[in-house]
């Protein structure tokens, strides 16, 4: 088993719409920030100078991605390359050029799938097989997630997009939204991940 010295370079981004097809987002992405909500602790003193752990609902997640979008968003409804970012956060109702979308009261939820790996894959979503001992992969799944907030600035010369989202830890129902992966024996493998 070799593991990199470190993850450089390229990150996989793979993004869908509940229900919907992932695109891919690497291509219009520099750079990707994970602030994992903090599940946190308190010490209550108790009358013997001791102290009582008291458990916090873990805080949502927040991914922060700075890109660089050439359209309003992305017409293909199939799997492909993402072109831009408004229809993650805004129902697009046209599929054609050109795009026209508009601010509405809907609230999509979208997966977010980021991979970083050294196999020669070309999707964060795909089944990852560890065919040598030189090879390895780690990958982050975040379900149920909404992009909150979209940026656009244009004050470097070129237009930038800083794009939000939120992940609350577990859903509904207790069941965690969050999947972090890695492999790195020979012969391993991180299965296929649903949109």
């Amino acid at each position: 088993m070799a593991l990199p010295d470190m993850w450089t370079e390229q990150c996989r981004i793979s993004i869908s719409l509940d229900s919907g097809a992932f695109q891919t987002f690497e291509a219009l992405t520099e750079t990707v920030d994970i602030d994992l909500g903090e599940k946190g602790v308190e010490f209550l003193p108790d009358m013997a100078g001791g102290r009582i752990a008291k458990y916090n609902p873990q805080e949502e997640t927040t991914i922060t991605f700075e890109a660089y979008p050439t359209e309003v968003g992305t017409t293909s409804t199939a799997a492909g390359s993402a072109t831009g970012f408004f229809d993650l956060m805004y129902t697009n109702s046209t599929t054609t050029e050109p795009q026209s979308i508009s601010a509405d009261k809907t609230h999509q939820k979208a997966k977010i799938v980021l991979l970083w790996d050294n196999t020669g894959s070309t999707l964060a979503t795909e089944e990852i097989t560890i065919s040598g001992t030189s090879e390895a992969a780690m990958r982050f799944v975040f379900s149920e997630a909404f992009i909150t907030s979209i940026k656009p600035s244009f004050t470097d010369g070129v237009l930038k997009f800083t794009v939000e989202a939120k992940v609350p830890a577990f859903n509904k129902t207790g069941t965690s939204t969050m999947l972090f992966e890695s492999v790195s024996g020979d012969t391993e493998v991180l299965p296929v991940v649903s949109a």
